[in-house]
């Protein structure tokens, strides 16, 4: 069996046996893998499709398209064409974001993305990222085999040089097109091609092999980073409800400080910060002050300190409208953007029932007090300090008011002079709060 066929059946064979989706541009690598995936197909009786991307940025796209939907229609191979809309200028990066966006939203959960990446765009890459200051994980290359989507995608020839695609593609008498801007040196990936790689074939004719034997060895080395930081995750998440502990985090070497930051953050869905921000996030949240409830925006979310502790929170906006409330007659008051207030009778520390149809719910203006039973009137903002209660919280904290006395806070408890007599049934009030924290699931890293 060719080379190529038995590597594309090995990978296959390692997977789940799915129905196979191949991204065909037309090009060299997409038709020898387009033409590879049919032969195999018949044998294993997997349905395959294919999807065509128009970029739009050359001349020919056009052109390109139809030549695959003349090629896929001899096949007997059902094509996608789905066309991407990009600034005439866009970068590499930004057309790569946009077809894998494509990939994502047309790959079927019974299906495997095959992409015909090889060894030569794998060094490419290694290049490019080592200019770029890459770390062990992405000096290690693109990824065999990953999830995305709804499915996985799968490069099953990353170990075998391009010339063995053109010699499978000389072979079986395929046709393809060229992109003319290929052979240019405007873009970085092409300059590399073009210009540097050719001249270290000439010097070092056997570097495919050392870089590959580095690249896995780097990945390697990133596997036992990962590994590290979920050991060290887990325990640094252990007593801290969804936060980072950050005493705890204080006490690791440097580098796992920013190995296990970064894994915190992506595990909440946001993209690994480079070096330089984990170490400025690094710098803004350790060595801060201990009372110190510093913020720190991120798009997503934002990251906020408190106490020993580092969280990350959802932006959720707050409509701070006065509510005026009969809790007697709604046991339950929604309030925009902020959970929901329930109310219901309860001998203990509770509010007087008579005071139940003439409430209001407002919202921390500033110079707030309340007398709780048995201590001395004092600030709201002090009485949020010595309860512990988180900054997030304050702001949102609803507040209850009949006219203008602050006769109960959710939480903190009742006005003294509102209090039901001892036996006497009175009112509770909890506050079901929005989900603020974003959290992961931390079994998964146990």
């Amino acid at each position: 069996m060719d080379v190529l066929l038995s590597e594309l059946q090995a990978a296959l064979d390692r997977g789940a046996a799915k129905n196979l989706l191949v991204a065909y541009s037309g090009g060299l690598d997409s038709t020898c893998l387009l033409h590879a995936a049919c032969s195999l197909s018949g044998a294993e009786s997997r349905r395959i499709r294919a999807l065509h991307i128009n970029h739009g940025l050359q001349s020919a796209a056009d052109d390109w398209q139809q030549h695959c939907e003349q090629r896929c229609a001899s096949l007997g191979v059902e094509l996608s064409c789905d066309a991407i809309d990009l600034p005439a200028d866009a970068s590499e990066d930004e057309a790569r974001q946009a077809r894998y966006g494509v990939f994502e939203s047309q790959l079927r959960s019974d299906e495997i993305l095959l992409l015909a990446h090889h060894l030569d765009d794998q060094l490419e890459t290694l290049l490019l990222r080592l200019l770029r200051g890459a770390g062990p994980a992405g000096l290690a290359g693109m990824p065999q085999r990953r999830a995305l989507g709804q499915g996985q995608l799968l490069r099953p020839w990353l170990a075998l040089a391009r010339s063995e695609l053109l010699r499978y593609a000389n072979a079986h008498k395929l046709d393809w097109v060229e992109d003319a801007s290929n052979a240019g040196t405007a873009f970085d990936r092409n300059f590399c091609r073009q210009e540097i790689l050719p001249r270290l074939e000439q010097r070092w004719p056997a570097y495919r092999e050392s870089w590959s034997k580095s690249q896995t060895l780097l990945a390697e080395s990133a596997e036992l980073l990962a590994d590290l930081a979920r050991l060290d995750l887990a325990r640094l998440t252990a007593k801290q409800c969804g936060g980072l502990d950050l005493q705890a985090l204080a006490s690791l070497s440097p580098p796992r400080q920013g190995n296990v930051l970064r894994l915190w953050l992506t595990e909440l869905g946001l993209s690994a910060p480079g070096w330089q921000k984990t170490r400025q996030l690094l710098d803004e949240f350790i060595t801060a002050r201990e009372d110190s409830a510093g913020v720190l925006d991120l798009g997503q979310f934002y990251l906020q300190r408190f106490q020993q502790g580092l969280y990350a929170l959802h932006y959720l906006p707050l409509d701070d409208g006065v509510l005026s409330w009969d809790a007697l007659q709604h046991s339950k008051l929604s309030l925009p953007g902020n959970g929901v207030l329930a109310a219901h009778t309860s001998t203990g520390p509770a509010l007087r029932a008579e005071l139940a149809p003439n409430l209001q719910v407002r919202y921390r203006q500033g110079g707030e007090t309340l007398q709780l039973p048995g201590r001395p009137a004092k600030a709201l903002k002090k009485l949020f300090q010595e309860q512990g209660v988180p900054p997030w919280q304050r702001e949102r904290m609803p507040l209850i008011f009949r006219q203008e006395q602050l006769v109960c806070v959710p939480g903190l408890g009742v006005a003294a002079d509102c209090l039901a007599s001892a036996g006497e049934e009175g009112l509770h009030i909890n506050w079901q709060q929005p989900d603020l924290l974003v959290e992961f699931n931390r079994r998964d890293l146990l």
